[in-house]
């Protein structure tokens, strides 16, 4: 828990650069994953944690979003969103991230919007 917090607290003040290194040169977004999705019961906290390391990853971050859906297909991605609005108290920094970062890279209508929307179409039923 006290090395978790550590790491969101630095990744709060942290670049998009030393986010998506955080994201992509760790593992730590992938064993995040695989831990939400996991059929274990988590402890408590254990799953705050997790969704609140994820969301200040992806937080405003299109590259660590692509990161993110990269590794899931769209069940993947599903189970994912059904396992954060089942949990939404423990989930509600990732979602908001989550949200904020589709609605800029909507704004902004980029490439790589373009990538995220046709990697996982199952994003825009929850935007």
């Amino acid at each position: 828990f006290w090395l978790a917090s550590c790491v969101e607290s630095y990744l709060r003040g942290s670049s998009p650069k030393e986010q998506l290194f955080v994201a992509q040169n760790t593992g730590l977004l992938q064993h995040l994953v695989k831990d939400v999705l996991s059929d274990r019961l988590h402890c408590a906290g254990s799953l705050q944690t997790a969704f609140d390391l994820m969301g200040e990853l992806c937080k405003g971050n299109v590259e660590a979003l692509l990161l993110l859906v990269s590794d899931l297909d769209e069940n993947g991605f599903r189970r994912l969103l059904t396992v954060a609005t089942d949990n939404l108290v423990d989930s509600n920094v990732f979602l908001r991230s989550l949200l904020l970062t589709v609605e800029r890279v909507a704004v902004m209508r980029s490439q790589h919007y373009q990538r995220f929307s046709s990697h996982c179409s199952v994003a825009g039923e929850y935007a």
